[in-house]
């Protein structure tokens, strides 16, 4: 609901609302909560990402996003394939590729912001 109040930038208040437990045992158990509300949580954010940057407006973010994505995840993807290479045949890689993993994962986040 939160992420729904979001998108139309509603102002929530947090209203601290005491539990009171009779003979009463909670139903919730941790394990099905670990897995479901990070799901529902990512989810979510896609949800909003998505609506928020590409249907109700296409802006400059939005194609930060298009493109900074796709680089951060080639930066990550291969400095994990190298890393995992230089592990199993114990060979230490040159600086070179490990720059280019960081800057590729870097790149973009440290571009002038024009103030």
């Amino acid at each position: 609901m939160l992420i729904r109040l979001s998108l139309i930038e509603a102002v929530v208040e947090d209203v601290p609302i005491p539990t009171r437990y009779g003979d009463e045992i909670s139903s919730m158990r941790i394990s099905g909560a670990l897995v479901r509300f990070p799901l529902k949580l990512l989810r979510g954010l896609m949800k909003r990402i998505l609506l928020q940057y590409f249907v109700y407006d296409f802006n400059m973010a939005s194609v930060y996003i298009l493109i900074g994505l796709p680089l951060f995840l080639f930066g990550v993807i291969f400095g994990v394939v190298e890393w995992v290479d230089s592990i199993i045949t114990r060979v230490s890689r040159p600086a070179g590729t490990i720059m280019l993993s960081a800057a590729v994962d870097s790149g973009l986040s440290n571009a002038p912001s024009g103030r």
